[in-house]
């Protein structure tokens, strides 16, 4: 069974919210969502599992690319 895409358009950190899926984070990094979810598993994003789903933080994400926070 193929995964379903979800295509939005993020065009800005503004646009996402405080914690963002691997989905929102690709999308804004652009990214494909796999390579997100392994930097994740490896800790390579500043990342939370709950339950089977990873929750990004933002404000960490933005200080790791070296983004004002």
């Amino acid at each position: 069974m193929a995964k379903k895409m979800q295509f939005t358009k993020i065009y800005s950190w503004e646009d996402v919210p405080a914690l963002m899926t691997p989905n929102e984070a690709s999308l804004l990094l652009r990214m494909p969502e796999d390579t997100i979810r392994h930097y994740c598993e490896t800790e390579q994003l500043p990342a939370n599992k709950i339950g089977k789903f990873w929750f990004i933080d933002k404000g960490k994400l933005m200080e790791q690319f070296g983004y004002a926070v």
